[in-house]
């Protein structure tokens, strides 16, 4: 055998032995030598399931809140939405904020009617906690990384204006707010009245029961000259309305002191 024959014959014993050590790949196991291929679309069918499960949870407590919300039942409505895991994607926060306002609001005012002013300013207060969007709280009640409990909201135009007045036209949030202050204010409740009615006079200043109820609440808490003021300004609205004749007697006594 010449050494050229010999060579290739080691050659080729080499390269048979190495085919035959070489250990078959798992079944489904790329080559390494490959590129590997796309995610199989196992994990996004798996989430895509999860996030149809938890809108359809959503929904069905959404319209159980919704039924709450007509029965009055505004603080058990609120717990069941704090409840929901959600995104933008399944809760209009803001519109969900109005309809506490209108339902809390009708609320209210049924148990004005029968003298219950302290539940009627509470159902709005819920409301309007629930409804972050709207209010803010006092800078008084916040001690370091604490809050005073229970803290005063204090209502926040620009808020509104900025998120919520595609879902509650102005006037009827300037009703809503006005009526909480007067609630407030009717309950004899802390200085919260008057914070809320200042703010509800800026955003309406010919709203004359708020005028009356700021000037009420003033009064009550001793400060007496800047309740004449407010008393004053009540009475030029009524007279440019022609309703002198509607007018309590007790402001024209206070308006004079």
């Amino acid at each position: 055998m010449t050494a050229r024959t010999l060579l290739l014959s080691l050659l080729l014993l080499a390269s048979g032995c190495a085919a035959q050590t070489r250990e078959p790949l798992p079944a489904g196991q790329p080559s390494p030598t490959q590129t590997p291929a796309a995610a199989t679309p196992q994990a996004d069918t798996q989430q895509n399931a999860e996030l149809r499960e938890a809108g359809e949870d959503s929904a069905r407590k959404q319209a159980e809140a919704e039924a709450l919300l007509r029965r009055g039942e505004i603080r058990k409505a609120r717990d069941l939405m704090r409840d929901i895991l959600h995104g933008e994607r399944t809760v209009n926060s803001k519109e969900w904020g109005a309809k506490f306002l209108r339902a809390a609001h009708a609320g209210a005012l049924a148990a004005s009617r029968e003298g219950k002013d302290e539940e009627a300013y509470e159902l709005l207060e819920t409301a309007f906690q629930y409804s972050g969007g709207l209010v803010r709280v006092a800078p008084e009640d916040v001690d370091g990384e604490r809050l005073v409990d229970p803290p005063s909201f204090i209502l926040d135009e620009q808020l509104y204006e900025k998120d919520f007045s595609a879902h509650l036209p102005r006037a009827e949030y300037v009703e809503i707010a006005g009526d909480y202050g007067l609630f407030l204010e009717q309950a004899g409740g802390n200085r919260k009245d008057v914070a809320v009615l200042q703010q509800v006079v800026q955003m309406s200043p010919a709203r004359e029961e708020t005028r009356l109820a700021l000037a009420d609440a003033l009064w009550k808490h001793g400060e007496k000259e800047k309740a004449a003021r407010e008393y004053k300004a009540y009475l030029d609205l009524m007279t440019s309305k022609k309703q002198l004749d509607k007018v309590p007697p007790r402001v024209n006594e206070r308006v004079k002191n």
